[in-house]
């Protein structure tokens, strides 16, 4: 079983990244690739600091927004 919940999924990193704003009511917030995974990080532009406790991975042609649980 995955200790992660979905959050959101999308086709395209612009759009997973709208999602993400949306679910945070905030416009800040960016993806970015980190190169020691496959999964992406959530980048907050205006504390810079990255979301902890939340990633999105590509899978199955999607990008998914989800929560560490």
């Amino acid at each position: 079983m995955s200790n992660h919940k979905l959050l959101a999924s999308a086709p395209t990193v612009e759009k997973i990244e709208k999602l993400i704003n949306e679910y945070f009511f905030s416009e800040n917030y960016r993806v970015l690739e980190n190169d020691s995974t496959k999964n992406l990080t959530v980048f907050n532009q205006k504390t810079g600091k990255y979301l902890d406790g939340f990633l999105v991975r590509y899978s199955r042609g999607r990008y998914r927004f989800e929560r560490s649980v």
